[in-house]
């Protein structure tokens, strides 16, 4: 049995954390193990599922990276934590800045793990005079380089060559289901309304701001709209206070993290996911396969997987708020799937890792 190590900040409902249950929710559980290095000690979404199935969770010492008088004390503990942790296989390092994704598989290495994995999940983050210094340390390492786009691969590595692995669902999860849709409707009593969705962590990456911008004037024209956002974050009550100012707390739903948020997707008319920057955007890839009409900024990737798919500028207002009215009234149906469909498939990514993970640096 292959025996993994995900490090990652926590397992609570995220971009990465979710492709990360999609996988281990698939993958032969009797030829792959999966343990979780997380560095935030609370009791994260899925830690209880990770224990259903298996799993281990660990926690590695947090970096203080706003306190430069306790980053050597950090080092050393991460340093100490790898060390006593290096039985494993694989180290699978997530990260979306060099600088942290260095010291993880520096310290790994020398800790004596023989694959150590650097995914790079985002396209943006830190500094990137800070992110281009470690960069080049990063690029001095014996490692396997993946990321889940162009950007984030080049974001991480340079020039230095990387493969890139889809971030995955399961698809047959997200299929359009009227029955699914009307259930989720009828226990918020939203039968009739025209709801337009997110889902995303509020921080400034997710541009909530933006979003309550736009829907302001679809709501001054749709009497029957409404705004679902699913989510925790550092800028929740910040947003509240926003749509507290536009007079719209009847119209906007704050729902906090949802289990069942493939569920509230068949529920939405409307997905609109304007990120100021991702390394993909797994939730944009679900909302597609749901069949809701996806808006994305045109400041991230662009993955049709279905003909269902806009990239808008997140410098027009307008523009967003054409495009979601030009939605109101439609009859909520399945999305045409492209040709790229297979490529985000759960079991081809699975595919494609167990390679990674069964051969050598």
């Amino acid at each position: 049995m292959k025996k993994i190590l995900h490090c990652v900040n926590s397992m609570n409902m995220g971009g990465i954390e979710t492709l990360l249950m999609n996988i281990f929710r698939n993958i032969d559980r009797k030829e792959y193990q999966f343990d979780f290095a997380c560095v935030e000690r609370e009791k994260a979404v899925y830690d209880d599922e990770i224990f259903s199935l298996g799993g281990k969770i660990k926690y590695m010492p947090p970096f203080r990276y706003k306190n430069p008088f306790k980053i050597f004390a950090d080092l050393s503990a991460r340093k100490k934590f790898f060390k006593n942790n290096n039985e494993y296989d694989v180290c699978h390092i997530h990260s979306s800045n060099a600088f942290n994704a260095y010291y993880r598989a520096k310290y790994a290495i020398q800790a004596g793990i023989k694959t150590v994995i650097v995914h790079s999940h985002n396209s943006s983050g830190i500094n990137r005079k800070l992110n281009s210094f470690y960069q080049k340390r990063l690029s001095k390492l014996n490692i396997v380089r993946l990321a889940c786009s162009q950007q984030a691969g080049e974001w991480m590595f340079g020039a230095k060559e990387f493969q890139i692995i889809n971030n995955a669902i399961d698809l047959d999860k997200f299929y359009y289901n009227p029955s699914v849709r009307e259930k989720i409707r009828a226990e918020h009593n939203w039968q009739n309304m025209f709801i337009v969705g997110h889902i995303g962590r509020f921080n400034i990456q997710k541009n909530h701001k933006f979003l309550i911008e736009v829907f302001a004037k679809v709501a001054h024209d749709c009497d029957d709209a409404i705004l679902v956002l699913i989510g925790k974050g550092e800028l929740e009550a910040e947003i509240k206070e926003q749509v507290s100012n536009y007079g719209m707390q009847d119209k906007v739903f704050f729902l906090g993290i949802k289990q069942n948020a493939n569920e509230y997707l068949q529920a939405m008319d409307v997905f609109a996911f304007p990120s100021l920057y991702e390394g993909l955007g797994i939730a944009y890839i679900e909302a597609q396969a749901s069949g809701a009409k996806t808006l994305i900024s045109n400041t991230i990737p662009f993955v049709p997987i279905t003909d269902n798919l806009n990239s808008l500028s997140i410098q027009n207002v307008d523009q967003w708020v054409d495009e979601i009215k030009s939605e109101h009234g439609k009859e909520r149906k399945e999305a045409l799937f492209c040709d790229l469909k297979n490529e985000y498939d759960i079991h081809k990514t699975i595919e494609k890792l167990c390679k990674i993970y069964n051969q050598s640096v």
